[in-house]
């Protein structure tokens, strides 16, 4: 038999919960960064070309972001606010 498509990667992502990659502002970033889950840094931020974090985080929690979503809202608006909430 060949390889599994995907290699190690697709293996470990099929052992832990189905994760989802977003794009948030850095200052979306650094306002949730002490609140990730331990490990989330496994799949490390890293820039996404336009000035943005692309970060991996678990399809449960984007889908919570998702419902928290106002009207022309994105991701980073809901943690922003999330976040101005909480201080």
């Amino acid at each position: 038999m060949g390889r599994p498509r995907g290699g190690l990667l697709l293996r470990v992502r099929e052992q832990r919960a189905p994760i989802i990659a977003i794009s948030i502002t850095a200052e979306a970033y650094w306002a949730i960064r002490a609140t990730l889950p331990e490990g989330s840094d496994s799949f490390p931020p890293q820039p996404d070309g336009r000035g943005d974090v692309r970060l991996w985080l678990d399809r449960e929690f984007v889908d919570r972001l998702g419902q928290m979503r106002g009207p022309g809202e994105s991701y980073s608006d809901v943690i922003l606010r999330r976040a101005g909430e909480t201080s």
